[in-house]
């Protein structure tokens, strides 16, 4: 089975323009776009969203994106849809995907991250 779609999505117009770079570099198709979470998706649906999402704003600890984030996810994914985020250890991102996803998973960990998982 080969690859499908990739749509790479950030706020920061210097991260946007590294992901085109790298893309570029590595003979990666994708679609890259400057949007606000999902903001810029225009309702499209996928069967992985992939995130680390920042958590801090400053020295203060936000998570704001990543709630939207997880919040919004069930709208832009498939049936059976997975989120997987990547996220420091002292961060509580599985209570918040309890309350959205039938099922998560610490798929991968060390003493500094998790990988999480939640599927619809």
């Amino acid at each position: 089975m080969g690859a499908g779609a990739i749509t790479m999505t950030d706020t920061n117009l210097l991260a946007i323009d590294t992901a085109r770079h790298n893309a570029d570099r590595l003979g990666i198709a994708a679609t890259i776009i400057a949007s606000d979470v999902f903001a810029q998706l225009d309702g499209q649906r996928f069967d992985l969203i992939l995130s680390n999402p920042p958590f801090h704003r400053g020295k203060k600890v936000d998570l704001s994106v990543a709630n939207r984030l997880i919040a919004e996810a069930p709208a832009h994914l498939t049936p059976g849809g997975s989120l997987v985020i990547v996220a420091n250890a002292f961060l509580a991102y599985d209570k918040h995907l309890r309350e959205v996803f039938s099922r998560i998973e610490i798929i991968a960990r060390t003493p500094q991250f998790h990988v999480i998982q939640g599927e619809l």
